[in-house]
C-alpha cells in the first residue's frame, strides 16, 4: 500500500485487521472514540527538529546534570510552541548520537559553564552543535571539576 496526501485537508485511513511493522524509531498508538486508533511515527528525525536547551542561571545549589539544566529535545512537528510532541534526547534515542562537553570560565561576578552540545545522525552525517551557557555565583556550593591551568 502506498498513499500520500497532496491536499491541505487532514486525511484519514481506516485499517482493519492490520499488523503494523515499521523501521520507525518511535511509534505511539492510542485509542480514539469508536474503537479507532491514532498513531504517530518518527521515521528518520532531522536535525532541524532538534531544539537545544536555553542558557540559564543557577543559584549555585542545583545539580549540573542535563536532567536539571536542560537537554536537547526532538520536536515532532517542528513547531516549538506545541509541547505534546517533544521528546528528550538521550544518547542513542531516535538513532542519534548526543554528546556534550563542559568548559568553565571563572570571573569575579560569575562562574560560567559552557556546555557544548553535539548531536549527530550517524546515517547521514548531519550534525547540530551549540553552546548552552549556565551561570552561577562565583563560589557555588557545588563542586566543580578540577581544570588544570593551561597558561604558561
Amino acid at each position: 500500500m502506498s498513499w500520500h496526501n497532496t491536499g491541505t485537508q487532514r486525511a484519514e485511513i481506516a485499517l482493519l485487521n492490520f499488523t503494523f511493522f515499521t523501521p520507525a524509531h518511535r511509534l505511539r498508538i492510542w485509542p480514539q472514540p469508536g474503537g479507532r486508533k491514532h498513531f504517530e511515527l518518527f521515521l528518520r528525525p532531522k536535525v532541524s527538529q532538534i531544539i537545544l536547551p536555553p542558557s540559564i542561571s543557577l543559584s549555585g545549589r542545583e545539580s549540573l546534570l542535563p536532567e536539571h539544566t536542560g537537554s536537547p529535545i526532538l520536536d515532532g512537528d517542528g513547531q516549538p510552541l506545541t509541547k505534546h510532541d517533544q521528546y528528550v534526547l538521550a544518547n542513542g534515542a531516535f538513532n542519534l548520537q548526543v554528546q556534550y562537553k563542559d568548559t568553565y570560565q571563572l570571573t569575579e561576578a560569575f562562574t560560567i559553564l559552557h556546555r557544548h552540545w553535539i548531536i549527530e545522525e550517524p546515517c547521514t552525517g548531519n550534525r547540530l552543535s551549540g553552546i548552552q551557557e549556565i551561570r552561577m555565583p562565583p563560589h557555588p556550593s557545588i563542586a566543580l571539576p578540577y581544570i588544570p591551568d593551561s597558561g604558561p
